[in-house]
Protein backbone atom coordinates (compact mmCIF):
# COMPACT_ATOMS: atom_id res chain seq x y z
CA UNK A 1 0.00 0.00 0.00
CA UNK A 2 1.18 3.59 -1.16
CA UNK A 3 0.43 6.61 1.63
CA UNK A 4 0.45 9.78 -0.55
CA UNK A 5 0.18 13.01 1.39
CA UNK A 6 -2.52 15.02 1.09
CA UNK A 7 -0.59 18.17 0.18
CA UNK A 8 2.54 17.74 -1.16
CA UNK A 9 5.38 19.17 1.38
CA UNK A 10 9.17 19.47 1.60
CA UNK A 11 9.94 20.49 5.25
CA UNK A 12 8.37 18.22 7.91
CA UNK A 13 9.57 21.16 10.18
CA UNK A 14 6.33 23.17 10.01
CA UNK A 15 4.69 24.60 12.52
CA UNK A 16 1.90 22.92 13.43
CA UNK A 17 -1.51 24.11 14.34
CA UNK A 18 -3.56 21.99 17.03
CA UNK A 19 -7.45 22.35 17.34
CA UNK A 20 -10.41 21.04 17.96
CA UNK A 21 -11.98 19.69 14.96
CA UNK A 22 -14.27 22.38 13.86
CA UNK A 23 -16.08 20.32 10.39
CA UNK A 24 -16.27 17.61 8.33
CA UNK A 25 -12.90 17.87 6.30
CA UNK A 26 -10.93 18.05 9.51
CA UNK A 27 -12.61 15.38 10.51
CA UNK A 28 -11.95 12.96 7.60
CA UNK A 29 -8.56 14.01 8.07
CA UNK A 30 -7.96 13.09 11.82
CA UNK A 31 -9.53 9.85 10.64
CA UNK A 32 -6.46 9.28 7.86
CA UNK A 33 -4.05 10.22 10.44
CA UNK A 34 -5.59 7.46 12.40
CA UNK A 35 -5.78 4.86 9.73
CA UNK A 36 -2.25 5.30 8.53
CA UNK A 37 -1.01 5.10 12.07
CA UNK A 38 -2.98 2.24 13.57
CA UNK A 39 -4.24 0.09 10.34
CA UNK A 40 -1.35 0.82 8.06
CA UNK A 41 2.11 1.30 10.29
CA UNK A 42 0.68 -1.34 12.95
CA UNK A 43 -1.47 -3.70 10.80
CA UNK A 44 -4.78 -3.01 13.18
CA UNK A 45 -7.66 -3.74 12.21
CA UNK A 46 -10.91 -1.32 11.24
CA UNK A 47 -13.10 -2.80 13.89
CA UNK A 48 -10.21 -2.03 16.74
CA UNK A 49 -9.51 1.71 16.07
CA UNK A 50 -12.86 2.94 15.02
CA UNK A 51 -15.97 3.07 17.27
CA UNK A 52 -19.06 4.81 18.18
CA UNK A 53 -17.29 7.38 20.59
CA UNK A 54 -15.98 8.83 17.87
CA UNK A 55 -19.22 10.71 17.02
CA UNK A 56 -19.43 11.99 20.81
CA UNK A 57 -15.62 12.56 21.34
CA UNK A 58 -13.89 15.32 20.84
CA UNK A 59 -11.72 15.29 18.44
CA UNK A 60 -8.21 16.99 18.28
CA UNK A 61 -5.79 17.32 14.90
CA UNK A 62 -2.45 18.82 14.11
CA UNK A 63 -2.11 20.38 10.89
CA UNK A 64 0.49 22.33 9.31
CA UNK A 65 0.90 25.80 7.55
CA UNK A 66 -0.17 23.84 4.38
CA UNK A 67 -3.43 21.94 6.14
CA UNK A 68 -1.24 18.67 5.96
CA UNK A 69 -2.81 16.46 8.72
CA UNK A 70 -0.09 15.26 11.05
CA UNK A 71 -1.56 14.26 14.39
CA UNK A 72 -4.99 13.59 16.04
CA UNK A 73 -6.44 12.30 19.38
CA UNK A 74 -9.58 11.97 20.53
CA UNK A 75 -10.92 13.21 24.05
CA UNK A 76 -13.90 11.59 26.16
CA UNK A 77 -15.42 13.32 28.84
CA UNK A 78 -16.53 11.44 32.06
CA UNK A 79 -18.03 12.48 35.40
CA UNK A 80 -14.85 14.43 36.93
CA UNK A 81 -11.90 13.50 34.20
CA UNK A 82 -11.31 13.05 30.78
CA UNK A 83 -9.74 10.77 28.23
CA UNK A 84 -7.52 11.10 25.89
CA UNK A 85 -7.44 8.03 23.50
CA UNK A 86 -6.35 7.49 20.29
CA UNK A 87 -3.10 9.65 19.97
CA UNK A 88 -1.74 9.63 16.58
CA UNK A 89 1.10 11.10 15.06
CA UNK A 90 2.42 10.24 11.43
CA UNK A 91 6.06 8.67 11.03
CA UNK A 92 7.45 11.61 9.19
CA UNK A 93 6.56 13.62 11.51
CA UNK A 94 7.29 11.97 14.89
CA UNK A 95 10.81 13.21 16.86
CA UNK A 96 10.45 16.67 15.11
CA UNK A 97 10.45 18.70 18.17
Amino acid sequence: MTIHLLYPTTDKTDDLTIKVVEDETERLKAMLVRGIVYMHEQQCPFHEEFDLNDHTATQIIGLTDAGEPVLTARVRYFNGFAKIERLSIRSEYRGKG
